[in-house]
């Protein structure tokens, strides 16, 4: 059985851009369970059945981030965020930390100086 580290839901509206994430995040990371989600409802669906999942939220826009974080918030549901953004502006980055990621990757970045996402985002269990 996956740990919830190795486990890496990417969402995204477009499928193609869902895809070429995925794509790329395995091929860096053989070792990851990755699967990709462009609606909301299939991604709440998934993660009310099985939680243990890091999120990449790959930011098209704010609207749809929002409304993505506040859908999840409805339902309990509290999993780990990873905001992917176009870039880095201060403005962006803020309200991406507002909306709780746990994480920033702006798109300036390369893949290979990311960490492990086992290291980067662990779970921890209460009780």
């Amino acid at each position: 059985m996956l740990q919830a580290a190795n486990k890496v839901l990417i969402y995204d509206t477009s499928n193609l851009q869902c895809e070429l994430l995925a794509a790329s995040l395995e091929r860096l990371r053989p070792e990851l369970d990755v699967k990709c989600i462009c609606d909301c409802e299939s991604m709440i669906s998934l993660l009310t059945a099985d939680p243990d999942w890091v999120v990449i939220v790959s930011d098209s826009g704010r609207g749809t981030t929002a409304l993505l974080v506040a859908s999840l918030q409805t339902r309990s549901i509290d999993v780990p965020l990873v905001f992917l953004l176009p870039e880095g502006s201060t403005e962006r980055v803020i309200d991406a930390l507002r909306l709780g990621a746990s994480g920033i990757v702006c798109g300036s970045e390369t893949c290979p100086s990311l960490p492990p996402v086992s290291t980067a985002f662990p779970r921890v269990r209460s009780g």
